[in-house]
């Protein structure tokens, strides 16, 4: 890997870090819970305004939480939290 390379990915985990870190803080704010879809909406608007991303970055940490099994993608813009979310001082970094 190059230099370049391994530059890009540190920044790209840093994004990914912080935009999912936002996800799950959010999460919590509204006290998801598995048993309760969540429509993007709720999360997405927030995460705009509120904390200045970028829908890119929304979206990419929201692909990375599913693949982390932390929630799932549903379909009509809607996602669910696979399991409880940690407690405020645990992170899925």
């Amino acid at each position: 890997m190059t230099n370049t390379t391994q530059t890009s990915s540190l920044a790209m985990s840093s994004i990914m870090s912080k935009a999912s870190q936002a996800i799950i803080d959010l999460l919590r704010r509204i006290e998801a819970v598995p048993e309760k879809p969540i429509n993007m909406f709720e999360i997405g608007i927030p995460l705009i305004i509120g904390e200045g991303g970028g829908e890119d970055e929304i979206m990419n940490a929201l692909f990375w939480l599913q693949s982390e099994g932390v929630i799932e993608l549903l379909g009509d813009n809607r996602l669910r939290l696979v399991k409880p979310l940690p407690s405020g001082s645990d992170t899925y970094r």
